[in-house]
C-alpha cells in the first residue's frame, strides 16, 4: 500500500470519531479536521490535474531563502 492510502486509511478510521472534541487542542471538532483535510487533498489533486509543468519558470524567491 501506497503511502497516501495508508494515510487515507488511517483518516478513514478515524471517522467514527467525527463528534470528539478536546478545546486543549482545537476549537473544532475531529469531523472538521476529516473534513479539511479531504477539501484540502481534493483541491491539490485538481489543481495538479490543471497545472502544466511546460509552463514552470525558476525564480530566485528572497523569501523562502
Amino acid at each position: 500500500m501506497s503511502k497516501i492510502e495508508n494515510q487515507l486509511s488511517k483518516l478513514e478510521s478515524k471517522i467514527s470519531s467525527e463528534s470528539i472534541l478536546n478545546p486543549a487542542i482545537s476549537k473544532s471538532p475531529v469531523g472538521w479536521h476529516i473534513e479539511h483535510t479531504l477539501l484540502t487533498i481534493n483541491r491539490i489533486i485538481e489543481t495538479l490535474q490543471i497545472s502544466d509543468s511546460s509552463n514552470y519558470k525558476w525564480r530566485l524567491n528572497l523569501v523562502k531563502l
